[in-house]
């Protein structure tokens, strides 16, 4: 927690620019490269992090956003089969056509990309030919999340316990069993009796940046080998990153305009690459906005879409929508108990420990400080 205590002192510091204050992305373990996968002939975006099922034979395709003016450049992927660099330097993206889906093939895909301007961008991506089980409901909050048939990702600061729960639908006799395993802890395993339906809580902690997957199935009838039949199924990849990072302010989209909200080293909108843009400074684009990319000089990526800081988003763009925005929603509220106390360390803690903030950060909702 005290990470996340030194962040909130921070906020408060005189600086005009949060560059200053932040750990670069690549050190603070935070997933924010922009790529699209290929599935069913379409391209569906991710922000750092996706995962999705295949079936053998699929085309494994993968478009990876870059900068043309990123300066030189070399993107880098590995799965443990394969390892491949790619010169990015001049361009806007690299297509990687990696073949297709095979049997047996590495669930993971690391991704990132080196730059002279833009330093460093990490990625993951999983994907999956396991059996696809009908899909137990979870709910949960994170800065980043997705969800692909049952198969979901997260992105969450470590330090804060990660709520989630079980939605158990049917009425019937069973069992429900969560594991996981992250890179600091091995296989855990606990099964529960079901009973009725509702919500099964639980709770996973991570004190460090690291990776942890967990998996939720609901069981019956146990098998003659000591397994059981799986009902329904669930998978969530998570990637907590050190909270001490602070993301890159979002771009501010104001009709056709679209303004710095920090000093960005690049920008693209729909696509279009431009170079550096200044806080406070706009640049016109001449059509509809869809989405404006962001980056800086230490690797941190930003990103929002028209409308961002409405709930009135069309489906598609609540997926994208950029949900760091939290720390910039905090803000005042922060600034505002920290009057009431102090500017001193002891204030802070006051503040970054109370009930509110911890309500806050554990279920990603700003608003929560403001009730």
């Amino acid at each position: 927690m005290r990470n996340f205590l030194i962040l909130g002192v921070l906020l408060l510091s005189s600086c005009a620019s949060t560059q200053p204050l932040s750990k670069k992305p690549v050190d603070a373990l935070i997933p924010e490269l922009p790529f699209s996968y290929q599935k069913g002939g379409s391209f569906i975006s991710a922000k750092g992090i996706g995962a999705a099922y295949f079936s053998v034979g699929d085309p494994k395709v993968i478009k990876v956003k870059t900068n043309r003016y990123a300066g030189d450049c070399q993107l880098i992927m590995t799965d443990g089969d394969t390892n491949l660099t790619r010169n990015c330097s001049g361009l806007s993206e690299v297509v990687l056509n990696l073949g297709r889906h095979y049997k047996n093939q590495p669930e993971v895909i690391g991704i990132s990309v080196v730059s002279q301007n833009l330093t460093t961008q990490l990625g993951w991506f999983y994907p999956s030919l396991r059996t696809k089980r009908v899909s137990l409901p979870v709910s949960f909050k994170c800065p980043q999340q997705s969800n692909s048939e049952g198969l979901q990702t997260c992105t969450r600061p470590a330090t804060f316990a990660f709520n989630f729960s079980a939605n158990i639908t049917d009425n019937f006799p069973g069992k429900i069993q969560y594991t996981y395993a992250c890179d600091n802890v091995g296989l855990v395993t606990q099964i529960k009796d079901i009973t009725a339906p509702g919500a099964i809580p639980y709770t996973l902690n991570s004190g460090v940046a690291q990776f942890c997957q967990i998996r939720l199935d609901v069981i019956q009838n146990l098998q003659a080998d000591g397994t059981y039949s799986i009902k329904k199924s669930s998978t969530i990849s998570v990637r907590f990153y050190d909270p001490q990072y602070i993301p890159l302010p979002m771009p501010i989209i104001s009709g056709h305009q679209v303004c710095a909200a920090e000093d960005y080293s690049a920008i693209s909108i729909n696509g279009v690459d431009d170079g550096s843009l200044r806080s406070g400074k706009c640049v016109t684009f001449d059509g509809t906005i869809k989405e404006v990319i962001a980056w800086d000089s230490i690797g941190r990526v930003s990103w929002a879409v028209p409308g961002s800081s409405s709930s009135m988003l069309s489906t598609e763009a609540v997926r994208r929508r950029n949900e760091y925005k939290f720390y910039q929603d905090a803000r005042p509220w922060v600034e505002s108990e920290m009057k009431k106390c102090g500017l001193t360390e002891a204030c802070a803690r006051k503040v970054i420990y109370s009930s509110k903030m911890k309500s806050a950060v554990r279920h990603w909702d700003a608003s929560r400080l403001y009730r």
